[in-house]
């Protein structure tokens, strides 16, 4: 139970910004100067690691949520608008669509999924973020691999394995219904797609 239940730890939606950017560099040809790729690498961790985890922080100690698992839909209306607005921020000043399109468009299918997940806790619907994390993921690691002929087959096998280890780790958790996991995988992986379309 402990293994099952270590995927909300190694596959938490914070993570995945940054793991889809180190995948990018480091299958991508085109990219290959350490100074630029340490200075993106660097600034997407520090706004969707620290930085959230900073306002979370913050948000805590103002009591405007209880645990940092936003396990009420009430105290995620706030850290998602926040975390959307940071992927906006990413967008414009981190990955430039005419510099990097790839992952331009990455961060854009984030952002939607934001808006997505921050409507739907007005409306008091929850959806799983971290299926929504790595659905999304997944879905970009394919696309690099049929746009832009990236070898993706180790990446895609693991990501496959992620999701459902964290599909199971959440249900073993109670922390979300069967319903609210497979909506978290739409709302990562439809965003995604219709971007690269």
């Amino acid at each position: 139970m402990k293994f099952i239940k270590l995927a909300n730890y190694l596959f938490h939606p914070m993570w995945i910004p940054t793991f889809g950017t180190f995948y990018f560099f480091l299958q991508s040809p085109s990219y290959n100067e350490p100074q630029i790729i340490g200075a993106k690498l660097l600034a997407v961790s520090v706004l969707t690691f620290f930085l959230p985890v900073v306002i979370l922080f913050v948000l805590r100690y103002f009591r405007q949520i209880e645990t940092y698992e936003l396990k009420e839909v009430k105290e995620r209306k706030l850290p998602l608008l926040l975390f959307t607005i940071i992927a906006g921020f990413i967008i414009r000043y981190v990955f430039s669509y005419y510099s990097f399109p790839a992952m331009n468009q990455f961060f854009m299918g984030i952002f939607i999924t934001g808006v997505i997940m921050t409507l739907a806790a007005i409306a008091g619907f929850k959806i799983s973020l971290h299926t929504a994390g790595v659905s999304g993921l997944l879905v970009f690691v394919y696309l690099l691999t049929y746009y832009y002929s990236f070898p993706g087959l180790t990446g895609l096998s693991f990501l496959f394995f992620a999701l459902g280890w964290t599909f199971s780790a959440r249900l073993a958790s109670n922390a979300h219904s069967v319903t609210e996991l497979l909506l978290g995988i739409l709302a990562g992986s439809i965003p995604q797609l219709l971007i690269f379309l």
